[in-house]
């Protein structure tokens, strides 16, 4: 019994330390992620986030220009959100830490996808509504 226990117990330390070298040199790591699309809505909140994580693909169905309403709380650190297609970025700004806002796009048709980039942030709430005008 006292064998399983300390096996148990150094297993528990091996798990632990893998998983802070990777936090600690991981390129894309984000803990504590959660995102709930609801009624034209997108709300992404993550505890902490190093490197890039992506929120969603956005399609359009014809050319037509965006209106993209936000609201941005982040405790600390610069988060920019990115939005690419076909692996080109279209749009890249660096979100304030507490603001609602908004920003219009035309966007043709395709496949959108929008993303979150930073060096380390921390407590990151942004919520974004798509709708066409």
């Amino acid at each position: 019994m006292k064998k399983w226990l300390i096996a148990a117990g150094i297993l528990s330390i091996i798990i632990s330390a893998g998983i802070m070298v990777l936090v600690l040199t991981g390129e894309n790591v984000s803990v504590g992620a959660s995102k709930v699309y609801k009624d034209g809505e997108l709300s992404v909140k993550i505890r902490s986030l190093k490197g890039r994580y992506v929120m969603d693909t956005y399609t359009v169905e014809s050319d037509r220009n965006v209106s993209i309403p936000y609201t941005s709380s982040i405790k600390e650190g610069d988060v920019t959100l990115e939005i690419t297609k076909d692996g080109e970025a279209i749009f890249a700004e660096t979100l304030p830490h507490n603001q609602e806002s908004d920003f219009k796009l035309p966007m043709e048709e395709g496949s959108y996808t929008f993303s979150l980039h930073t060096e380390q942030a921390e407590e990151i709430d942004l919520t974004l509504k798509l709708s066409g005008e």
